[in-house]
């Protein structure tokens, strides 16, 4: 579930909710050791980042 709002929030542009929610349902994978998740988690993580240091460099 907090996946799935990690990604609505990324498909609303609240890059910053989203990184927030992608970091808590990491958490979780990593208790449940999903490596198949963390793995996808910590690739959505990085490319957010990366748009919000672009977003940030624009203003």
């Amino acid at each position: 579930m907090i996946l799935a709002i990690a990604i609505l929030h990324e498909k609303n542009f609240k890059y910053k909710d989203s990184l927030e929610k992608y970091r808590e349902a990491l958490l979780i994978a990593e208790e449940n050791k999903d490596m198949r998740y963390i793995n996808n988690i910590h690739e959505r993580i990085d490319s957010l980042e990366k748009q919000v240091e672009k977003y940030a460099e624009g203003k």
